[in-house]
This record gives structure tokens, sequence and C-alpha cells, in this order.
């Protein structure tokens, strides 16, 4: 499904500068399906920054997408863009722990007078499904707590719902994105599939520190 997606991309004018990869690029943490990822990136010639997800081995994703990013930060648009390894070993839900959290503080830090927007794998709120709320990000009140306390953090966005998901608290945008794959019916008590197509999303950042997105749902 991810070959629609990449499909839809190139038949269409809109073109990214950069491309957030968050978590979940392999089911089964193989070094084949990092093979197979690459194979389809390559050829868009884009940088990349990739997130682990749960389902994801990151060393095979370190040595198989080498000479693309992996958590790194990035410049867009005078704006401030880090990726944060939320993946614990061996658990669907998640956990950033304490030197992730310390490295995401230290960058809020250093970039005080520009935007800052943050990608990660789970959510660090509440999405109103009761099992997939067991799975979110297990120390989001110590994430949520630096989030807030640092004013230059304008977007949290966060993939693992499989379903599309959008919400703001004060100036801060908490945006979720479906999944280029099979999607999660929402507000579901226990797992259940959506019919909604693969999707991707769009942000595109300015630099008077507005921001605007747009989600794409492909039609197979």
């Amino acid at each position: 499904m991810l070959s629609t997606v990449i499909d839809h991309y190139l038949r269409h004018s809109w073109r990214a500068d950069l491309i957030y990869l968050t978590g979940d690029l392999a089911q089964d943490e193989s070094r084949g399906a990092y093979r197979n990822l690459r194979s389809a990136i390559d050829p868009l010639s884009l940088p990349v920054e990739a997130i682990p997800g749960n389902h994801d081995d990151p060393a095979f994703m370190r040595e198989e997408l080498s000479g693309y990013g992996l958590c790194g930060v990035r410049t867009v648009s005078g704006w401030v863009l880090i990726g944060l390894d939320s993946r614990e070993p061996g658990q669907a839900a998640g956990r950033l722990g304490p030197e992730e959290l310390k490295r995401f503080d230290a960058v809020l830090e250093r970039n005080a007078d520009r935007p800052v927007a943050v990608f990660l794998h789970h959510p660090p709120v509440d999405l109103g499904s009761e099992w997939l709320d067991r799975l979110g990000l297990e120390d989001r009140d110590a994430f949520l707590e630096l989030a807030h306390r640092h004013t230059n953090l304008r977007l949290i966005v966060f993939g693992h719902a499989h379903q599309a998901f959008e919400a703001s608290v004060g100036a801060l945008d908490i945006i979720g994105t479906p999944s280029t794959g099979r999607q999660f019916r929402p507000k579901a008590v226990q797992f259940e599939l959506d019919e909604q197509p693969p999707a991707y999303r769009r942000f595109e950042f300015c630099a008077d520190g507005s921001f605007s997105t747009e989600l794409v749902w492909v039609e197979q």
C-alpha cells in the first residue's frame, strides 16, 4: 500500500522538501522489510527522517536506511523539527525515557527563539479508543510537562494509531497521521479495522511561525 501512496504523490503537483516516517516501518522487525522500504523511497530523492515504532528494529533501520536520518533534528523555513524515539523494546506501548526527554529539552532550550515541531510514534494523549489508549506513550506526563514549559513548541505529530486525529491545547497542536496501510476504527472498544484507505499528511511550515496541514486519503 505504500507504493499506492507514493504513486499518488508522484501523480500530483505538490512536492515535499522532506519526508518523516513516523514508525512501524516494518511489521516483523525484519531486515528485508527495510530493504523493501528503501527501494520504494530512494527514487524520490528526498531527505528522510525515520522514527522507530513498536514493530521496528532500530539496528536494522540504521543499517538498511544508512544515509537517511534517524530521529534527527532538521530546520525548515525557520522551524526546528525533531524526531523522538518512543520505542520500548518488547512492548506495544511506548516510553521516551530520561535520556530522550533530556535531549528533547535541550533542543527546545537551544532554539527558544524558533518554532519547534516534534515527531514521535506513540500518541501522548488519549484518542478515545479503549484498547488503543492503553498502548500510547507511558511517560506522557513528563513529555507534556516539557511541551507546555517551552512556548516555542507548536506542534506534536504522532503515528501508531492508524487513524486521523487533531486536537489543540492552547497554542499547541497535536496531530495524528493515519497509516500508509490499513486503518483502525476510531473510538473502538477493542481492536477493529476501519474501511478508510491509506493516507499521508502534508505539512507546510512558514517563516512567520505558522503552519498548515492537509490529510490526503488515497483510494486504491
